[in-house]
């Protein structure tokens, strides 16, 4: 099933050389967002490679904005967990927590997600891969 799926998901995945700048592979996922049997594969071989890797130690999946609220959300479900919005400080109404992060092509900003008790208590304590530009920078 796995190799099945790999084919199944490769087959959907286009590569564009020295986009947005020189020197980038750029892959684009459109394909595989239109065609539901491969992006289920997708999220199948997501599921299991968290499980292998990281087996129940996750408590939360969460996505960054804004590719990861594409596969973050059937990704969490897949594997029976709750889902975390990451978003570009400011973004996300209530109270927020925040980190600085850097992009591949040098610019710095600030991300932000749900803070306080109500939101996700355990939050501050993850170490839960997040899904966001995963196929587009490898």
């Amino acid at each position: 099933m796995a190799e099945h799926d790999l084919q199944l998901v490769a087959r959907r995945i286009r590569s564009f050389p020295d986009f947005p700048i020189p020197g980038v592979l750029f892959r684009d996922i459109s394909p595989l967002l239109k065609d539901p049997d491969s992006f289920r594969a997708c999220i199948r071989l997501l599921a299991s490679h968290l499980k292998t890797t990281h087996g129940g130690k996750i408590d939360y999946i969460a996505g960054l904005d804004s590719r990861g609220f594409l596969f973050g959300p059937s990704l969490a479900q897949e594997l029976g967990l709750g889902f975390v919005l990451i978003r570009k400080r400011g973004k996300l109404p209530g109270p927020t927590v925040s980190a600085s992060y850097a992009l591949e092509y040098g610019k710095v900003g600030r991300l932000g997600w749900p803070g306080g008790q109500e939101q996700v208590p355990e939050l501050p304590r993850l170490t839960q891969p997040v899904t966001a530009h995963f196929l587009s920078t490898g």
